[in-house]
């Protein structure tokens, strides 16, 4: 679960801002929307508000900046710090400057602390600490460019292994200055430590982000392989108002699927084999995933979704993909996302939740994550003002603003105005009380623009 996030000088955020996930004891609205079975009460929940290039996007973006560098999956290298450093200065002080992001979290009963420092040369700082909130705060390691400390505290077999491999692993963090000891130590296991596998774990398993434009490629064979999320789906897009009554997956033998579509078979790629656990996706020219084709014991299948919409005359007529709508495609590859906020421990971040979704449909999809019993968090921005209105379904605390002041976002609470979601929240968001709201008036410029367009 996430606690806290801190960002300074990373992309439209220059000065130091935090969001936290802790709940006002004072509100008494929602109270299921606390885990207080935790040590640390956390919300289940938050919401960032803002305008067009305020920072809502550069708020998830930091999150998945931190992922990225934790896991080393893919490189950062310097050319992508320096389009992640805050930018808005003068060239010299850029050069010299640094991007900070610190993030804590929860994972098993452990409570860490992960903090990163990250200049145009590498990295200035990696430290993972165990944040006290279970007992004495502890640092597991520091990372000073390539030089490492370890905690004291680390088990004598953890240490003896450190005293014969520490030469090679800062020989490593030499030659490549940007990647995480973390996904280092994880690769090369040579501390017989929980604590750092369950940090990775964390950042691998339990933090998700993604955005409003994300198509899930291979969403044909998750809802194969996992049943749970499959039922999940089809509940939920049947039980929504897109007119959708029957959602299913069509499976298919590879050789009776290339005898009905010879046509297609070589501008899909068809020809090659596809091996163990592989899933060859195929996507429209509009980025849908049309199919997915998988390998189950030495069988290659071919996976399609089939949508059943109901008649003038009462009966059902299969659509598939492509001939549905943008919002009803988006409402299907939002199911991952949400199925997970509901079932596993992790947070689920995702930027532009309201993308070609109806404010009624958003609104069903919010509240049924909101009196759901869930395992998880849900972290999202959007613009669709009405669920402001919406009562039962945020808490005031759960609800964030994101402003741009002097080419700098920052962060802040409506619980820093109010505890009471009235009904009246949207009104006086319009009206600028919260600031961060929409405050041009082109009309204002409509002369100048007319002799423009004439």
């Amino acid at each position: 679960m996430l606690l806290r996030l801190i960002v300074e000088n990373f992309m439209s955020y220059k000065e130091r801002q935090e969001f936290t996930m802790f709940p006002n004891r004072d509100i008494v609205d929602l109270p299921s929307h606390i885990f207080d079975e935790e040590t640390i009460p956390l919300l289940k929940m938050a919401a960032l508000y803002g305008n067009n290039a305020s920072g809502k996007s550069n708020f998830t973006q930091a999150l998945s900046f931190l992922r990225t560098f934790a896991l080393s999956e893919n490189s950062i290298r310097q050319e992508m710090v320096a389009k992640h450093l805050y930018r808005l200065d003068q060239p010299d002080k850029i050069r010299e400057s640094f991007l900070s992001i610190l993030v804590e979290f929860k994972i098993d009963e452990s409570y860490y602390v992960y903090n990163i420092e990250i200049d145009l040369e590498g990295v200035r700082l990696e430290q993972l600490s165990l944040s006290g909130l279970k007992g004495t705060p502890e640092n597991l390691y520091s990372r000073h460019r390539s030089r490492i400390e370890l905690s004291e505290s680390l088990s004598s077999k953890s240490r003896d292994q450190w005293a014969h491999t520490s030469d090679i692993l800062e020989k490593r963090l030499e030659q490549d200055p940007f990647k995480s000891l973390l996904s280092l130590l994880t690769e090369f296991p040579v501390l017989d430590e929980m604590y750092i596998v369950q940090a990775h774990t964390w950042f691998r398993q339990c933090l998700v982000v993604t955005t409003g434009k994300t198509s899930h490629n291979e969403l044909n064979a998750l809802l194969y392989k996992i049943p749970s999320l499959s039922k999940f789906t089809s509940q939920v897009i049947e039980g929504v108002d897109i007119g959708v009554d029957k959602i299913s997956l069509k499976e298919t033998e590879l050789a009776t699927w290339l005898s009905q579509h010879s046509d297609l078979a070589n501008t899909l790629d068809m020809n090659r084999r596809v091996e163990g656990s592989e899933i060859h996706s195929v996507v429209s020219h509009s980025d849908r995933p049309i199919l997915n084709r998988i390998n189950i014991d030495g069988k290659e299948k071919i996976l399609e979704l089939v949508f059943s919409h109901q008649g003038g005359d009462g009966g059902l007529y299969e659509l598939d993909i492509e001939c549905e709508s943008d919002g009803t495609i988006r409402t299907l590859h939002l199911m991952p996302a949400l199925f997970e906020a509901i079932n596993s421990f992790g947070v689920i971040v995702i930027d532009e939740i309201d993308t070609s979704l109806h404010s009624g449909l958003l609104l069903d999809l919010l509240a049924f994550f909101s009196l759901n019993s869930s395992k998880g968090q849900l972290v999202f921005t959007l613009h669709d003002t009405s669920i402001l209105d919406s009562i039962g379904i945020l808490r005031s605390d759960e609800v964030w603003f994101v402003e741009k002041r002097a080419g700098s976002s920052h962060l802040y609470s409506l619980d820093n105005y109010t505890t009471e979601m009235d009904g009246d929240i949207a009104r006086k968001y319009r009206e600028g009380r919260f600031g961060s709201s929409y405050i041009g008036n082109l009309t204002r410029h409509s002369d100048a623009v007319r002799s423009i367009v004439l």
